[in-house]
Formats: structure tokens, C-alpha cells, sequence
């Protein structure tokens, strides 16, 4: 696969699938067992910083960017949700404030390409938004986010997603595409003559579930135009639903095939 300069991808998977040994070969730090990868050399890791009992956010921006910077630190600061706590020792911040501040080097220095292990997960709401928003600007300018998560939001955020289980890659492709390939279409088709429209829907790849007003169907990618076929050419249709899938129950489908 490739991955365009200033795109983000999401590599997902259960746990011990192999999502942190993609990454990782991904990034350069470990080799494949086969094939090869080409990548960009400007590459930064999240990880955990290190720092002293004394050492704050803001003098760890110092170190970082020096103090030709304070504008960056500024705003850097402030988009990880750390501001008011810049002062205070990183010992002292809570667990998800660290994680925030292991951002940090991400908003002070230019990469190529960023890539974290599942570092987006535990932010808060308000952190990953600013991170996010914060990110896409580099990504104009060519940057690349790489991460692996287990969140179905953070995958549906991505241009691209990976999905591997057991060690095997079973999806390559956009969000968009997942819930197209993984999961099927609900069409709700309320109409009084269920049997006329039954017999018109036979030649279609659908299942069929009568309800009070009407049928319930379930169609595979493409099937859609079952239910337009419905809507456009029987005149006792009164109106379709149709229910595309969600990203989450894409994923769990193609998770549990």
C-alpha cells in the first residue's frame, strides 16, 4: 500500500494482532520479516519523555525549541490542554496530561512522518480535538500521521485504515470503503402490498423482514439499487430508509469473519 504525503492512517486491530510491529516496521525501527518498505528519513516516534522531578511542561518546551520560541511554546502549550498546568512538575500531572505532553516535540518540531502506539487513545475530548486540528496543519504541509488504535472513532477519522488480525492483513483501504465491504445496507421499504414487493425484490442479493409498515431489508454493497428500483418503479412504495452501516459495526464485522 501506499500512503500519500499529508494523509493519516489508522492501523487497527484486537489485541496482539500485530498492529505495533506494522508501525514499527513502518517507521524504521524494526525490519519486516518480509518484503521492504520505503519511507521518509524525517521520522518522529511519540514516546514517553523523560524528565526530572523538577521539570515542568513549559521547560520542557524550552529544551525543545529553546527560547527563540515562545509564541510556539505558547500555542503549543495551550492546544495540548496544558497551559494551566505548565508551571507544575510533570510528576504532579494526572496520567492523561503526561500522555498529552508526550505530544509535545510532535507541535515544536517538523517531521515527515509522526507515527504513535496507541498515544491518541487515552486523551481527553478537548486535548485530542486541539491535537487533531493542530495535526491537520501539518498535514498540509505534507506531513504524515501514522497511529495504531483501538477506537472506532479515531479509525474513522483517518484517510486510510489497515486492519490486521492475526498478524494478517485484512483490510486496505478508506473508512468510507470498510463500511461499504464489511457490512450490509438496512433499507426499510414501508409499503402496504408486502407481497408484491417481496416478489419484486427476489432477483436482489437481500434478506427480507416483515415489520408492522412494511418490510425490513439487508443488502450487500452495491444492493442499494434495490430499493431505488423499488422507490422509482412500484407505485405502492410510499417511502424507503435506507441505514447505511456504521464504522464501528463494520469493523467488528470484518473482526469476527
Amino acid at each position: 500500500m501506499q500512503v500519500p504525503e499529508g494523509s493519516s492512517l489508522a492501523i487497527m486491530g484486537p489485541a496482539a494482532s500485530g498492529k505495533s510491529r506494522m508501525l514499527a516496521a513502518a517507521c524504521g525501527s524494526s525490519e519486516p520479516v518480509r518484503g521492504s518498505v520505503s519511507r521518509l528519513d524525517d521520522t518522529f516516534i511519540v514516546g514517553d519523555l523523560e524528565w526530572s522531578r523538577r521539570d515542568t511542561p513549559s521547560s520542557i518546551a524550552r529544551e525543545i525549541i529553546g527560547r527563540t520560541g515562545a509564541q510556539r511554546v505558547t500555542d503549543a502549550l495551550t492546544t495540548l490542554n496544558l497551559w494551566e498546568v505548565r508551571q507544575k512538575a510533570c510528576n504532579s500531572l494526572s496520567p492523561t496530561q503526561q500522555q498529552a505532553l508526550a505530544f509535545l516535540p510532535v507541535l515544536l518540531k517538523s517531521a515527515s512522518l509522526v507515527a504513535t502506539d496507541s498515544g491518541l487513545d487515552s486523551l481527553d475530548l478537548l486535548t485530542l480535538e486541539g491535537l487533531w486540528s493542530a495535526m491537520s496543519l501539518f498535514r498540509r504541509q505534507g506531513t504524515i500521521l501514522a497511529y495504531t488504535t483501538q477506537r472506532p472513532d479515531l479509525g474513522e477519522r483517518a484517510d486510510f485504515v489497515l486492519v490486521i488480525k492475526d498478524e494478517q492483513v485484512v483490510f486496505s483501504g478508506t473508512p468510507e470503503a470498510l463500511k461499504r465491504t464489511a457490512a450490509e445496507t438496512e433499507i426499510e421499504v414501508f409499503t402496504d402490498d408486502k407481497p408484491g414487493v417481496r416478489a419484486l425484490s427476489d432477483p436482489f442479493e437481500v434478506s427480507i423482514e416483515e415489520f408492522e409498515l412494511g418490510l425490513k431489508m439487508r443488502a450487500r454493497e452495491g444492493q442499494a439499487l434495490a430499493a431505488r428500483l423499488l422507490l422509482e418503479g412500484y407505485g405502492d412504495v410510499k417511502y424507503i430508509i435506507q441505514r447505511p452501516p456504521s464504522f464501528a459495526e463494520a469493523l467488528a464485522v470484518l473482526m469476527n469473519r
